[in-house]
């Protein structure tokens, strides 16, 4: 976040920010919603991740809230972030030196497209720990009535994990909600400031 912010930096350093978004921030959020240990949501081939013994959410929440912060101070660093990163360069082909075309990293489309897979993933986990919490529920149900079959229950620690699944899976989602609205936002105030003379204004992020 202070290299992004720090605009002299960022204007020096673009090739360096494109490496630790690709490889760190959107790796993080492509991990899925880390609302236990690494260990009890899939196996892994990762002993760092193996040996957690806490989740990683607040990490990912963290991320989150960095993103949202990249965008709330000038809505335009969205359009910087799109035009360096995303853009399809006619030009490039003219070029004598061209490092990286940007179309391989499409930064912005994959920090887009991470949010809104994070946030269906933590509907998926919500709508099933409410269909455990009704099956158990109906489950109670029969058994007060005198069924005579023997019916598992979770536990007392099986439901406050479950609680603390689904309330982690929520606060995950709504803050993805929150980051795609920033740079949703973002994006409409650019195209209302870019209409006619300001258009040209536009080219100078590229510089």
């Amino acid at each position: 976040t202070e290299i992004w912010c720090n605009t002299h930096i960022r204007r020096h350093m673009k090739i360096e920010i494109g490496v630790l978004i690709e490889h760190f921030i959107l790796k993080f959020l492509r991990l899925g919603p880390q609302v236990l240990p690494p260990k009890r949501l899939s196996s892994t081939s990762s002993s760092i991740l193996n040996d957690l013994p806490v989740s990683l959410l607040p990490q990912q929440v963290c991320i989150i809230n960095e993103v949202k912060t990249w965008f709330q101070t000038e809505p335009r660093d969205i359009l910087e972030l799109f035009l360096n990163f995303d853009q399809v360069d006619a030009q490039s082909n003219k070029k004598k030196f061209h490092l990286l075309p940007s179309t391989h990293w499409k930064i912005t489309q994959q920090l887009c497209g991470a949010f809104c897979t994070l946030a269906e993933q933590c509907t998926d986990i919500i709508s099933e720990q409410i269909r455990l919490t009704r099956k158990d529920l109906s489950e109670v149900e029969i058994k007060s009535v005198g069924s005579g079959n023997s019916i598992q229950l979770h536990s007392e620690e099986d439901l406050r994990e479950m609680t603390h699944v689904r309330e982690g899976a929520r606060f995950l989602q709504d803050k993805c909600f929150e980051v795609i609205g920033q740079m949703t936002k973002s994006l409409m105030l650019c195209a209302a400031a870019s209409s006619g003379a300001n258009y040209d204004l536009l080219s100078k992020l590229r510089e």
